[in-house]
């Protein structure tokens, strides 16, 4: 799915749907390449979306790899 939606231009809807999915498993390393490879090649022509994703997965994972450390 990342390869297609990097190989064309698809909507803003249709981004959001993958990254929501995307952002679930953010947390595994493989995960977390795919997301950003999609936040990269829609940088510029979405914006605001991929800032909003960006914060989003700030809030949901940042916060549980401080926590592992401190483990």
């Amino acid at each position: 799915m990342v390869e297609d939606v990097c190989n064309r231009t698809v909507s803003e809807d249709e981004l959001s749907y993958l990254l929501d999915y995307l952002l679930d498993f953010a947390c595994e390393e493989k995960m977390l390449g795919l997301y950003k490879k999609v936040c990269r090649r829609y940088l510029y022509l979405y914006p605001s979306c991929i800032k909003d994703y960006i914060e989003a997965y700030r809030e949901m994972w940042e916060d549980e790899g401080e926590l592992a450390n401190d483990l």
